[in-house]
């Protein structure tokens, strides 16, 4: 499971859109809140070479959390939005965000394989610049990565980390085979 982009609130409760790739072949990105599966996307589906935009924006005015991807290659597009129900102890309020992977097995005691290589570029924060336009937006690059907490079940991942130096003003990155201790190290821009 690839976390295209996961965010959290000040309450840390996290907002997730997430590549889901299984070795049948049956891939998909799912929209997640607090930990449950809430939305399968079924017309924008992963598919190697092809390029995606992926954004979440948070919509206090209507109380809801707004999940998009689009297949930039062949121009398809898909949105869900969860309605929080007007719930106001939710803060839509930006904390922190990540991108990391993560191996279920099911079978074995050991991580399986990377399956694909992915390259992670143009990743960017928004914020709302317009009060009164929902869509008005201004992108800052995420300009510094550090590596996983994570102290895990396993000594080892079985991907590797390439740093790719900075695309369009933003960190880039490739995750593809190979074996590595910990993600990319505190590089910055």
């Amino acid at each position: 499971m690839l976390y295209l982009l996961e965010i959290f609130n000040p309450q840390q409760i996290a907002v997730e859109l997430n590549l889901i790739c299984q070795f049948d072949d049956q891939n998909y990105f799912e929209a997640i809140f607090n930990g449950i599966n809430r939305y399968r996307f079924t017309k924008v589906l992963p598919e190697p070479g092809y390029c995606y935009l992926r954004q979440i924006k948070f919509n206090e005015p209507k109380s809801s959390i707004e999940y998009y991807l689009k297949n930039i290659d062949i121009d398809i597009e898909e949105s869900y939005s969860l309605n929080l129900n007007g719930d106001s102890s939710f803060s839509f309020h930006f904390f922190t965000c990540f991108t990391w992977l993560e191996w279920w097995n099911k079978i074995e005691s050991k991580p399986y394989p990377i399956k694909y290589k992915i390259e992670i570029s143009n990743l960017m924060y928004g914020f709302n610049d317009n009060p009164d336009d929902f869509n008005s937006i201004i992108f800052f690059p995420v300009n510094s990565f550090s590596s996983d907490k994570d102290t895990g079940h396993w000594s080892y991942y079985p991907i590797d980390f390439n740093y790719n130096g900075i695309k369009n003003g933003c960190l880039c990155y490739d995750v593809g085979s190979g074996s590595c201790i910990k993600g990319l190290d505190n590089l910055s821009i």
